[in-house]
């Protein structure tokens, strides 16, 4: 199932702040794709695709006029009036809506990735794969919620609180398969 990817600010699914507006809008003036992820309280998580770190660091610092950026691997964070803002550089843009799940509410895809863990399954930046021989199976946030039996719905509402996201990851129903049944499953 094909991802969509934003090109602009309208065509959005979740309401945005006005300071996310006007970080998705200078990233598109300057012809790069963004797309906001979901998020409790002031923090701020965009996903882009720009294939070069060094650009993104010099973009961020003549935009945003900001020094003191902490990069670690494709992550850029900073502050701007008590904002704690990230952009998430994606691999390929085909992949942002996968990013824009798993960095949400503070790396979500780290909560969810201890619970794949246990089929040898593990959840990176680049996708969903099968530990023992790094076989991809899948880059569908939907799809990842389906395979726990998590209602992507409520995903997809939104959440207030750790407490709510915590109630909804701890929903989870771990499916008794083996390796064939979990690759058949995501290529269903």
């Amino acid at each position: 199932m094909e991802q969509p990817v934003f090109e602009k600010p309208l065509e959005m699914q979740q309401q945005i702040s006005a300071a996310e507006q006007e970080i998705i809008q200078s990233l598109l003036q300057n012809g790069y794709p963004a797309i906001p992820a979901k998020n409790f309280n002031n923090d701020i998580t965009i996903i882009t695709c720009i294939n070069n770190g060094t650009v993104i660091r010099h973009f961020l610092k003549r935009i945003f006029n900001v020094s003191d950026i902490e990069i670690y691997r494709r992550i850029f964070k900073f502050t701007i009036n008590n904002k704690n803002i990230q952009i998430i550089n994606a691999y390929f843009k085909e992949h942002m809506p996968y990013n824009a799940f798993i960095y949400s509410y503070n790396n979500i895809g780290k909560s969810i990735n201890s619970i794949l863990e246990i089929f040898g399954i593990e959840l990176t930046d680049r996708g969903l794969f099968m530990k023992e021989n790094m076989q991809f199976l899948s880059f569908n946030p939907q799809k990842i919620t389906e395979f726990l039996n998590l209602d992507f719905l409520k995903y997809q509402n939104g959440f207030q609180s750790q407490i709510q996201l915590n109630n909804w990851l701890s929903n989870h129903q771990i499916p008794s398969m083996n390796s064939k049944e979990i690759t058949d499953f995501f290529n269903a």
